[in-house]
């Protein structure tokens, strides 16, 4: 175990110090093959990666090539459109020297994100091998398939057989693609694989997933395709053309075309954990609901998938308190389709918490959706529990914490809305907020708040740890008139309680101030304490749900945290698009 501990922490050192002179200088391909040559599988990817983000790669990469395709719509009229692709599957080193490289699906989709890509569908490896310059027979070789030095001789037959012909080629390898079959399995640690067609335009290799996703041969080639789909002229983003009833067509020949991007943290090597009590999603996330535990309380909990549930990581535990006069399949989100109802499409947790399990691996994220009645509120709950309410709230809170006892829980509350008096109700019941809760956000939902009976129980809190985090977010509703009466009171707004809230908190803590005229901004504690307050443009828009959809739940679990706008920007478009399914939670 002691040598192998150290075997581990020397080839890290070595990746490190290799990483560093990339950044230094361009090196041939022949050069980094010696430098990887002693690598594991692992650790080679991690190289590859290092070599794209510090342009170890040849310059002819650079030059994407477009592709034309049609399709028609319901009524026969045409739709053209284009793309552009890399000239040749992911290598590395020089354009007079280099060697494409296979790397495993994570590191493929970390990489074409960096790029403004995304990988291959079956149509277009198709479409791509018809409109090839360069088509080349496939060349099997059956010894040694993940050996690097396999790929080295792949790779000099390929360029004995392209002779210096330059331009879009295909036909070498298998594309690496994403693919509705990975839903489809009962097995979410899969890669798929499609293509190396024959001089005939029949690919040697039909979709198949039955391999592992990190699993790697000389055979596995990744064809980065620009992000950016042109129909009739104007670009779109290749998920909205996806989930596009007639645009799909033009990359996608599967129904639904619904897989979007690779996860990217490859975890299936880890031994899976199935939770007990918990079913399996459509998405393979493991789901429990629980009803008839509490009164007029419903509860479904979310967790990631038993391959990606790594039981020796900390549990971030939101529990997030629904909002007025919703349900948990709106407050969770889905892909619109025709016929559903409009809430669907406006907060998105679910979503957003996959976003946030990408970004912020150090956790397993899960999701309790807090319900209480049909489409009503907490507030109205609380009203109608005034005796044994917040006893309840205690009790819901205590044994979601059991539930994930043996997984070291941490526990986030969170709400929108009137989930908001959820929180407040648990601040107000108990003596001292628990050591393990170590985030506390208000989505808009600051209009119970009261210092005296809250404000010294979170001053506590704040200072009695480090890693304890308090984000409040609220736009202006003092100006707005609905219905031609003022939306709210002069004192029960999100916008006055907010406000209120962080003048209590500028008592005790030194707050540094910004503001444009799209936001105010608070923050303490090195940003451990941030009050996030969107200005209203004319006075009159409503932004209560917006404030959600734009990445604000993202931002209310992250703020503060080195994580804070790693791949996204609160109040900016909806970063987490890729995560929207058509299965919520």
């Amino acid at each position: 175990m002691k040598t192998k501990l150290i075997r581990v922490l020397l080839t890290s050192l070595l990746v490190l110090l290799q990483t560093t002179l990339l950044a230094q200088t361009k090196m041939s391909g022949k050069a980094l093959v010696d430098q990887m040559s002693e690598l594991s599988a692992d650790s080679r990817d991690l190289f590859v990666e290092a070599c794209i983000s510090s342009g170890n790669y040849p310059d002819f990469m650079n030059k994407f090539v477009r592709v034309d395709v049609q399709t028609s719509d319901d009524k026969g009229e045409v739709v053209k459109g284009y793309y552009f692709v890399a000239p040749d599957y992911l290598c590395i080193g020089t354009d007079d020297d280099f060697i494409r490289m296979p790397v495993q699906p994570a590191t493929a989709q970390r990489i074409a994100d960096k790029l403004g890509c995304f990988l291959s569908t079956r149509k277009i490896s198709d479409d791509v091998y018809n409109s090839a310059v360069v088509k080349l027979e496939p060349h099997p070789l059956t010894k040694d398939r993940d050996s690097l030095y396999t790929f080295i001789e792949h790779n000099n037959i390929i360029e004995e057989q392209r002779a210096g012909r330059a331009g879009l080629i295909a036909g070498h390898k298998k594309d690496v693609i994403i693919t509705q079959r990975l839903f489809e399995s009962p097995k979410d640690d899969r890669v798929a694989l499609y293509g190396w067609h024959k001089l005939d335009g029949k690919p040697i290799q039909p979709i198949y997933i039955g391999h592992v996703d990190w699993y790697l041969d000389y055979s596995h080639g990744i064809r980065l395709v620009k992000d950016s789909i042109y129909i009739e002229g104007k670009p779109m983003h290749y998920i909205d053309v996806m989930k596009h009833p007639v645009y799909r067509k033009l990359i996608c020949d599967e129904e639904p075309c619904d897989y979007y991007a690779y996860p990217t943290e490859n975890n299936s090597r880890k031994k899976t954990c199935y939770l007990d009590g918990f079913s399996l999603n459509g998405l393979n996330e493991q789901r429990m609901i629980i009803e008839n535990a509490f009164p007029d309380v419903t509860i479904v909990v979310n967790a990631p998938s038993p391959i990606k549930f790594d039981k020796d990581k900390k549990t971030a535990l939101v529990l997030y308190a629904l909002p007025n006069g919703n349900t948990t399949d709106w407050t969770a989100g889905k892909l619109m389709e025709n016929g559903d109802d409009w809430h669907y499409d406006i907060q998105h947790v679910g979503a957003q918490i996959r976003f946030v399990r990408d970004v912020c691996p150090e956790y397993n994220w899960v999701v309790a959706y807090l319900q209480s009645y049909e489409k009503s509120s907490w507030t109205t709950w609380s009203k109608n529990h005034p005796d044994d309410g917040k006893i309840v709230i205690q009790q819901i809170v205590d044994s979601l914490r059991s539930l994930f006892a043996p997984y070291h829980p941490v526990v986030m509350l969170n709400g929108h809305s009137g989930g908001g008096r959820f929180i407040f109700d648990y601040i107000t019941g108990v003596d001292k907020i628990p050591d393990d809760i170590e985030r506390i956000a208000f989505l808009d939902s600051s209009y119970g708040y009261e210092d005296l009976l809250h404000y010294d129980k979170l001053k506590n809190w704040l200072k009695d740890s480090d890693d304890r985090y308090l984000d409040v977010i609220a736009y202006n509703d003092s100006t707005v008139i609905y219905n031609g009466k003022p939306l709210v009171s002069p004192t029960g707004g999100t916008w006055y309680r907010s406000r209120k809230m962080q003048r209590d908190f500028s008592v005790d803590f030194n707050f540094t101030t910004s503001s444009d005229t799209t936001m105010i901004r608070h923050d303490a504690l090195g940003g451990r304490i941030q009050f996030r307050l969107k200005q209203n443009d004319d006075g009159k828009r409503i932004y209560h749900t917006v404030l959600v959809e734009r990445n604000g739940l993202i931002h209310s679990l992250l703020s503060g945290t080195k994580y804070e706008d790693k791949q996204y920007l609160f109040w900016d478009e909806r970063a987490y698009r890729r995560y929207i399914y058509k299965v919520g939670y």
